[in-house]
């Protein structure tokens, strides 16, 4: 639960911003692989 918190806190850096969306990107990228692979 701390880690969806922390995602939902203002970035205080560019480096903590992009570190954010990098791992909000590998989690959409590997919903959208489990998704796709079943097919």
């Amino acid at each position: 639960m701390w880690l969806v918190k922390d995602f939902f806190v203002v970035p205080k850096s560019k480096g903590d911003f992009f570190w954010k969306g990098f791992m909000i990107g590998c989690i959409i990228g590997m919903g959208v692989t489990l998704l796709v692979l079943p097919y």
